[in-house]
């Protein structure tokens, strides 16, 4: 679980970088690496549920495998769950 929690620490705060990006090619690059990190941190994890795969990395390695995949993949969706809602939300003008 502290894997989780930095990791969401680390996406909120390297997710500021966003603001910085001046036009809408290297805002959707941004966002774009982050949903491939995810999903690629999400395979990872599927495959270290795999019956083989302690045999393969070993016990400790297993575990420093699901302690990273999890990390990353909740570094990379912690920018998208708290920033998008309210940037957006704030977009539409009060009380629509």
């Amino acid at each position: 679980t502290t894997s989780v929690t930095l990791g969401f620490i680390g996406g909120l705060v390297s997710g500021r970088e966003i603001n910085d990006l001046e036009t809408i090619g290297e805002k959707r690059t941004f966002v774009a690496k982050r949903y491939g990190l995810a999903a690629l941190s999400a395979v990872g994890l599927a495959l270290c549920s795999n019956e083989n795969a302690i045999s393969i990395v070993g016990q400790y390695g297993l575990a420093g495998a699901i302690t990273v995949f999890s990390g990353l993949l909740a570094a990379m969706v912690g920018f998208q769950f708290y920033q998008f809602i309210p940037k957006y939300a704030t977009s539409f003008g009060q009380n629509k």
